[in-house]
């Protein structure tokens, strides 16, 4: 099968809606996972991410050093990303 014109390609009625539910299923999934972070990795990955906070800022207000903040924004990601994941393998098994 060949690529398809944009005259021949249908979008559903419903495609607003379905991404909009998709949407609202990734934020929940997203907000449980945090839910289940260490309270240090909530805090991290909330001013760095909600509150944009810098590495600097972060230096700043946890008084530790700039490697130290990337080291530990990294760690919580990945802990973050293995909730997520553990997520989406129990909901959708």
């Amino acid at each position: 099968m060949g690529w398809l014109s944009i005259e021949e390609t249908t979008i559903p009625d419903n495609a607003v809606e379905l991404i909009a539910e998709e949407e609202e299923d990734r934020r929940k999934m997203l907000e449980t996972a945090m839910q289940q972070l260490p309270e240090e990795d909530r805090i991290l990955l909330t001013l760095y991410y909600v509150d944009e906070s810098s590495i600097e800022d972060l230096h700043s207000i946890l008084g530790i050093t700039k490697a130290n903040v990337k080291i530990k924004l990294f760690r919580a990601r990945k802990r973050l990303q293995e909730l997520v994941m553990k997520t989406i393998v129990t909901v959708y098994n």
